[in-house]
């Protein structure tokens, strides 16, 4: 997605000594940013890695071709996205997982994401999960975990040869008991999405729902199961956002 800049016009009346802000790297700081930023955790993740990996499928040539999906349960308490895009190369691993704020998608609206954020979001539940790259031919393994400072580390555990194909995966282990907490979340996720992801470990059945409005920016949909105070629902691209209904004049 394009993100618009507004270049500023700064008049200045003499020379003075200047200097820009920055942030400091502590683990408040990255908590705010990774944590802090999200609402319901599991919703976000994996709304946020699954648009993630349509926009591989995008990148790639690809975009009518399902990503994989494991969902929790008892057995298998793991949370899985698999695409088949373009897959990271281990630079472009450094340089997306280790800065916040860093996007390849900001010159595109062919593409959800744009701030350089979701890819993190995994960290909003876990202090670890593992990604793994297949890119020309070689698979990377890494272990993005929370250092003894609580600050985000990213660690290269293996490479071998593969012929699988380019893709990546993100794995996060689930905690006991919060395996349908993410099932919900991937209902409501996928419900609204162009092309569904194949779905192993737990069985959705999807509503066809309607928009009450809708323009060529967004589109509004009702959630008459959810709290009146929370029913309203905007979607843009494939993203469904609830919203306040505090925050429309219209009545519904």
């Amino acid at each position: 997605m394009k993100l618009t800049e507004t270049t500023l016009e700064v008049e200045r009346s003499g020379t003075f000594q200047e200097g820009t802000y920055s942030f400091e790297t502590n683990a408040a700081m990255f908590a705010l940013l990774s944590k802090k930023v999200y609402t319901d955790e599991p919703r976000a993740i994996v709304r946020e890695l699954s648009t993630n990996a349509s926009d591989s499928h995008t990148d790639a040539g690809c975009a009518d071709q399902p990503f994989d999906v494991h969902l929790p349960n008892q057995l298998e308490p793991w949370l899985s996205i698999r695409d088949y895009g373009t897959g990271l190369s281990p630079t472009q691993i450094e340089t997306v997982y280790k800065k916040y704020g860093k996007s390849t998608r900001t010159n595109s609206d062919d593409f959800t994401g744009c701030l350089g954020i979701g890819s993190k979001s995994p960290f909003a539940y876990t202090d670890q999960f593992t990604i793994i790259s297949i890119w020309d031919k070689r698979k990377y393994t890494y272990s993005a975990f929370k250092n003894e400072s609580s600050i985000p580390t990213l660690a290269l555990l293996n490479t071998v040869d593969t012929d699988e194909p380019n893709g990546l995966e993100v794995r996060i282990n689930t905690k006991p008991g919060d395996a349908q907490i993410f099932v919900r979340a991937a209902q409501r996720v996928y419900t609204f999405f162009k092309v569904r992801p194949n779905i192993v470990g737990a069985q959705l059945n999807f509503d066809s729902e309607k928009p009450e409005f809708e323009t060529s920016e967004f589109s509004l949909y009702i959630n008459h199961k959810a709290p009146v105070s929370s029913r309203l629902n905007v979607m843009m691209g494939q993203v469904c956002y609830a919203v306040s209904d505090r925050d429309f004049a219209c009545p519904f």
